[in-house]
């Protein structure tokens, strides 16, 4: 199964938000699977809140990929465990 990726990136400044995607731009009825369909709303949501999209973007998956394992490797962003 297909896998995809959402970055998204907070600019500096304040300056908005740029939405990274390997996913391809919308096509008008063109069939999709129950994942494609739901990225595409939350695309959607971001282009209404003004966001750059940015469609297309095999670079994405591979940023994705480092920013997941580099939040897995950073110990604050671990939740604390507890014992009672």
């Amino acid at each position: 199964m297909k896998s995809i990726t959402v970055v998204i990136h907070c600019n500096a400044a304040g300056a908005g938000v740029t939405v990274e995607t390997n996913t391809g731009p919308p096509r008008v009825g063109e069939p999709l699977n129950a994942a494609e369909a739901l990225v595409m709303d939350f695309l959607r949501d971001c282009k209404a809140r003004s966001a750059d999209i940015r469609y297309g973007r095999p670079e994405a998956t591979l940023c994705g990929e480092l920013l997941q394992a580099q939040h897995a490797a950073d110990p604050s962003t671990q939740p604390a465990h507890h014992s009672v």
